[in-house]
Formats: structure tokens, C-alpha cells, sequence
């Protein structure tokens, strides 16, 4: 009797496997057992069982296992994976006795934005007369989706081991979200008993009162959601107001990716009190989800609309902004206003009249104005990098020249200086996540076109560093238009 392999074990086996084993994808699917009657397309499993009912499972690591159960209403089991160049995917599956496989790759379709249809398909593995299977399949960089079902006709419910294993330089993917920072979580525990930890009452009064979404702006249902308001509704205004715009997968306070709680420390440290100082969380906050946050209306409308609550609300000629990551891009689109297309929220819409002449000075903090250089090693395989509404660099031409790149930062940098009075850039040529020195196609990508100066940091600085060390420098810009010392 066979009984499903422990997930320890099926590691083991597979660690000499490249070094022992040579065969390939064709080899495999001409080992189907005679006589076995073959299993219908996905398209059609609906048909003949409950596969229409597709599990959905978040992204899998390469060179792991993972495990899920077959059953009537789980028939079907689903694994994105992404490659970031030419790669050999080796999958093999492990199931309980009498519980027969189907293994599947399909590619994602950016022309149609679904999955494509089955690259490779196999039943049986040929040194296995269980219902194990056993594929080989040569991929490309891109996003790719892995399938289990249950034979129709023959498998029992039970569960199952899939071994995903990776051969080739596309096996290493590029980080999506940076590796949090260690003391970031401590800092906002000194925020948390502040009045405008939340939103002040004075300024959620105010929001409603005026008609403005207070719960999308307040955002209470993440822990650090926002920050900002008087104390009390006599408290004046000594100074500009600062708005912060986080980066994606971050929020307005702490949090895994730290917030703006270090900024926002330093501030009130300098003098600013919490009528002054803004922030809001856009998007979910959530790391597993980044690769599917991009430039979209609702993410533009609601930086928008919080900018425009803050000078309604402050009563203030003119406000400072500074942004971190995909937050600086969102905020320069916010402030540029004018029309955005997005497919997914109903196509073409209007953000409003530019709000340039209500912004003194803009810090950009590790933006990615030109795109994302991962972006191009995966393709625009996930809205994050898409060709649209992403951060896709497109291609360097012989002649020098860039074609393909996003639509969005194409039409965001057409113009230049629509970010404010004054505008000024921070970036560091070690940041992991913008990479390769910062430079895309020859451009700085965290510059901005008709900047009045960059900082430049050359201490090691990562992608969240160049915003939790550089509370100084930005607090100098905003209230000098001078570069302090860190």
C-alpha cells in the first residue's frame, strides 16, 4: 500500500534529482498507462465533477511543497509561480492511495488578462504505478499557473503533495516588498495614545460635516490607518501643513514596512504639531497583496480627495507633500490631476483642476518615475508592473530611445514641474527594490524631471531606509528648501 509521502521526505528525494535525472516534458507525457481513458481539457472538467469549484491558492515559492486535499467540492487546486528569466519547472505530485493526479501549467495572457490555455499537461509518473504525476516544462520570465485536479473517473477524494522544483537563473525572483525595519514597530507605540492617532475628532467632524468619505480617509480598520487634526477646534496653525504619502504594501503609522512613524516623530520632535501633520493608508496594507496594487482610480482618487481635505479642512494657502515609493508617483498624479483610464474601475474618469499652485514643496523619496527595472526582468506580468497602469520601463531602442513603457508614467512625465513650487528628490544607489544603481534606461528612476535637487545617499541606504533615515533631510526641504544633515 502507498501512502502519501511526508513533505520532508518528498525534499529529500528531490534534492539529487537534477544530478541523476535527465528527461523532458514529452517524455513524460508519453508515459500515460494503457488503456486509461485520457482526462478532459480544464475547460471542460465542469462536465464531469465539481471542478468548476477552482481553489485558489496564494503564490508558491519555487524549490518547495506544499499540500492540499482533493474532495468534491475541491477538485481543483491552483498555484501561481513567477519566473524572472528562462528557467525548467519540474513538478511532481504525491498523493494518498487511491487518489489519482493531473498536473497542468498554464501562462498568464496580458492581452486578455486571464490565464492562457494548458502549455503542458501529464497524468501518470513513469516510475510510479500510483496515481502520482510528474511533469517537466521549459518556462520563460513570467507569471505562470500550476493546476492538481483529480482523475474523474478514477481518483478518491484524499489529499496530496505537489513538489515544485527550479532549474535555471529564472528561478530567482525579484523581491516585490523590501524587508521590514526592525525598530519600526516601536516607534508608532508612541503615537498610539495621541489624539490624531486615527484622525482627531475635530478633523473627523470636519469630514463629515463637509461631505468627504470620513471612513476611507480615517481608515481605522488598519492598525495605524492615519494620522492628523487639531486637538481641539481653537488649535491655530504655526506652520505648512505636511502631507505623507506612503508606498505600496505601507501605511500612515508603523505597521511591517514602518509607516511615516519615524517622520512623523521627527516633525513634532522639530515643533509641528498634529494640525500640521497628515497621513492617510491607501490600498490594504498588506504585503501579500502588492504585486496587484497599480496606479488606479481608487487609489488616485483617495490621495486626491485626502490632499483636498487637508487645505479645505486646514484652511491653509498651501500644503507640503512628501512620498515614498509607488506613493510618490500616486502623489504626482494627484496633484497634477486631469483625466486617468482605468479598465478595471469602469475606464476614463477626471481627478479635477491641478492642485500645483496649492503644493510649496514635493519630496520624492525613492520613486520609480521611470519604471521599475524587475518590472522588466518579469515582463508586465502583474498590475504592479503592468503596461498600463504599472511600473513596466518598456525597451531601449538601438537608437537610444525608450518604446513600451507604462502609458501611465509616459503621460505622468510629459510635463514637468506640476508637482509643486519647489521639488526635490531622495534616492539611494543601493535600494534593492528600485535596483541596478537606480538607473533605468540610462535615468536616474527615482529623479524627477525639473527637479531643483536630488540626495543622493551612497551609505548602504535600502528602499525603506532612504525614508526612516532621511526624517532630517526631509524636514529641511520642506521647511528651508535646504538639504539638512541626516
Amino acid at each position: 500500500m502507498r501512502v502519501r509521502r511526508s513533505v520532508a521526505a518528498a525534499v529529500a528525494v528531490a534534492a539529487g534529482f537534477w544530478l541523476t535525472t535527465g528527461c523532458d516534458s514529452g517524455g513524460a507525457e508519453a508515459a500515460d498507462q494503457v488503456g486509461k481513458p485520457q482526462p478532459p481539457p480544464l475547460a471542460d472538467l465542469a462536465k464531469s465533477d465539481s471542478a468548476d469549484v477552482v481553489i485558489e491558492h496564494e503564490r508558491a515559492e519555487l524549490n518547495t511543497v506544499v499540500e492540499a486535499e482533493l474532495e468534491a467540492s475541491a477538485w481543483v487546486h491552483a498555484w501561481p509561480v513567477v519566473f524572472s528569466g528562462p528557467a525548467t519547472l519540474k513538478l511532481e505530485t504525491f498523493p494518498d492511495v487511491d487518489v489519482d493526479t493531473v498536473l497542468a501549467v498554464q501562462a498568464w495572457d496580458d492581452a486578455v488578462g486571464s490565464w492562457g490555455p494548458v502549455i503542458a499537461e501529464n497524468d501518470d509518473n513513469p516510475d510510479d504505478v500510483s496515481g502520482a504525476s510528474l511533469l517537466w516544462v521549459d518556462v520563460d520570465a513570467g507569471r505562470y499557473q500550476i493546476t492538481v485536479r483529480g482523475y474523474p473517473e478514477l481518483s478518491a477524494e484524499g489529499g496530496f503533495a505537489l513538489e515544485i522544483r527550479c532549474d535555471g537563473d529564472g528561478c530567482v525572483v525579484p523581491t516585490e516588498v523590501p524587508a521590514p525595519v526592525p525598530d519600526a514597530t516601536p516607534v508608532v507605540a508612541s503615537l498610539e495614545g495621541h489624539p490624531a492617532h486615527g484622525l482627531s475628532a475635530d478633523f473627523s467632524a470636519f469630514l463629515d460635516a463637509a461631505g468627504y468619505d470620513r471612513a476611507a480617509l480615517a481608515r481605522q480598520d488598519v492598525a495605524g490607518g492615519s494620522f492628523g487634526g487639531r486637538v481641539d477646534a481653537a488649535q491655530a496653525l504655526t506652520r505648512q501643513p505636511v502631507i505623507f504619502v506612503h508606498g505600496n504594501a505601507d501605511r500612515a503609522l508603523g505597521g511591517p514596512l514602518g509607516g511615516w512613524s519615524v517622520s512623523v516623530e521627527a516633525f513634532l520632535a522639530a515643533g509641528y504639531t498634529s494640525a500640521e501633520l497628515y497621513a492617510t493608508t491607501w490600498g490594504p496594507a498588506d504585503a501579500s497583496s502588492a504585486a496587484l496594487q497599480y496606479h488606479s482610480r481608487e487609489h488616485l482618487t483617495q490621495v486626491r480627495r485626502f490632499i483636498e481635505a487637508v487645505l479645505e479642512y486646514t484652511g491653509a494657502a498651501k500644503v507640503d507633500v512628501i512620498g515614498h515609493s509607488m506613493g510618490v508617483t500616486l502623489a504626482r498624479k494627484a496633484i497634477e490631476g486631469g483625466s486617468g483610464s482605468d479598465a478595471l474601475a469602469g475606464g476614463d474618469y477626471e481627478l479635477g483642476d491641478a492642485l500645483t499652485d496649492r503644493v510649496d514643496t514635493f519630496v520624492g523619496i525613492a520613486g520609480a518615475n521611470q519604471g521599475l527595472t524587475a518590472c522588466w526582468v518579469t515582463g508586465p506580468t502583474t498590475p504592479t508592473c503592468g503596461a498600463t497602469n504599472g511600473f513596466y520601463p518598456g525597451q531601449a531602442t538601438f537608437w537610444g530611445s525608450v518604446v513600451g513603457r507604462s502609458a501611465f508614467l509616459t503621460a505622468l512625465n510629459e510635463r514637468e514641474r506640476t508637482e509643486g513650487d519647489h521639488i526635490y528628490s531622495i534616492w539611494s544607489r543601493d535600494d534593492e527594490l528600485v535596483g541596478s544603481g537606480g538607473i533605468v534606461w540610462g535615468s536616474a528612476t527615482s529623479a524627477i524631471a525639473g527637479e531643483d535637487g536630488s540626495v543622493v545617499l551612497d551609505g548602504g541606504e535600502g528602499h525603506l531606509e532612504t525614508k526612516s533615515l532621511t526624517a532630517g533631510v526631509q524636514l529641511g526641504l520642506v521647511t528651508e528648501q535646504r538639504i539638512a544633515d541626516r
